[in-house]
């Protein structure tokens, strides 16, 4: 931690570049993801929201808008569901900076105690489980932010709040193992597991702001976090991870959304899942006849690959099954066939894939869950 009263302190992105100074290509792709952002921004609040609100009356209003009624609503649903997680964190000489998880919306807020006129600096995490909440009919929206800055003194009691400045950290989350560097008392499955826990304290390669931050509040999360004016991004509206705004495309307005997917049955099987349980052969006798060509996603995946696992773990023919995981997705019911398979007595050989990306929890999940069921388990890094 470099303190402000310290002037022989190196300053932290001096020493980054003096370690290794930026290449042109880094230099290039910043300023590419730069005006990118500009434009989803400018895109954003000069032409969607106003768009929304003109023509459908879908809007994200502040705390400020909205009526006595709802304001107590909010502050019920704060009371009930928010207020438990918010932990406000001070930063003094006993009291370290916090560490910022990745991809998660803080708050940094000053806070005064109007007895004896002292403000105070802390920093929460803001509750993301739904960040936007539908007000009413569906068409207005508040963020959870503006709940939780507005009802504060549920949990900061005697405080007033003075102001609050949101900001997003981005961590280096990306795993690199070498699977070469691994000896054969080696577990990979728990290597996994503490790189995953590592990525808590990556280091940092994104800062994102918003543009009323003061310079100081900013230069202090800068430094913490050994980052360097370039790695800031400064947003034009307090809007920080757009990718929590998905709830404004599930507004109810028909004509605003495509209609629902409805998957086929391919027409060679439609019959044979009804019978799976007494018949599970008739899948390869089907197969058998000639190939089945399978068009994802105009066929359904439970009604062909999926209805094939489960009929070779029930077909007394069956002797062994392999599959390769890469992506599982949640409550796979194609892990919970293969396991099934394992327990009919199947001999079943599964590689799961432990490096996919942001799944590398899920997978060694799975892989533990598949051995327990009795598969032959074993681990790849793509």
């Amino acid at each position: 931690v470099f303190s402000d009263e310290d002037s022989s302190a190196i300053s932290p992105h001096l020493y980054k570049q003096s370690v290794r100074p930026r290449s042109a290509y880094e230099e290039n792709l910043a300023a590419a993801v730069r005006a990118l952002v500009h434009t989803q921004y400018r895109v954003l609040l000069d032409d969607i929201l106003p768009a929304l609100e003109a023509s459908h009356n879908i809007r994200i209003l502040s705390y400020r808008n909205l009526t006595p009624a709802q304001q107590r609503e909010q502050r019920a649903y704060f009371r009930r569901t928010l207020a438990p997680l918010i932990t406000p964190l001070s930063v003094d000489q006993t009291h370290p900076f916090p560490t910022l998880h990745s991809h998660v919306i803080y708050m940094q807020v000053v806070l005064l105690n109007p007895e004896s006129l002292i403000t105070r600096s802390v920093y929460f995490r803001v509750p993301a489980e739904d960040r936007l909440i539908a007000l009413d009919n569906g068409l207005s929206f508040i963020p959870v932010e503006e709940i939780c800055l507005h009802n504060l003194d549920l949990v900061c009691e005697g405080m007033e709040l003075i102001k609050a400045h949101p900001f997003r950290v981005t961590r280096n989350v990306k795993l690199d193992m070498d699977d070469t560097a691994f000896g054969e008392d080696d577990s990979l499955l728990d290597f996994v597991w503490e790189e995953v826990h590592r990525r808590r304290t990556a280091p940092a390669t994104r800062l994102e702001v918003s543009s009323r931050m003061p310079d100081d509040v900013k230069n202090r999360i800068i430094r913490e976090l050994m980052l360097d004016p370039a790695d800031v991004f400064t947003i034009p509206c307090a809007f920080l991870g757009l990718a929590d705004f998905m709830g404004l495309a599930f507004a109810p307005v028909p004509e605003l959304q495509y209609p629902p997917h409805v998957q086929v049955v391919p027409p060679r099987f439609a019959k044979i899942e009804a019978n799976l349980y007494k018949d599970p052969g008739r899948v390869f006798a089907e197969i058998r006849k000639a190939d089945v060509m399978i068009d994802y996603p105009t066929h359904s995946f439970a009604s062909s690959a999926l209805l094939f696992l489960r009929a070779a773990a029930r077909d007394p023919g069956t002797v062994a099954i392999k599959c390769v995981i890469y992506r599982g997705g949640a409550d796979s019911p194609l892990v919970a066939a293969l396991a099934r398979a394992a327990k009919y007595g199947k001999e079943v050989s599964v590689l799961v894939e432990l490096k996919a990306s942001f799944d590398e929890v899920r997978n060694s999940a799975y892989a533990q869950e598949l051995r327990s069921a009795g598969c032959n388990v074993s681990h790849g890094l793509m």
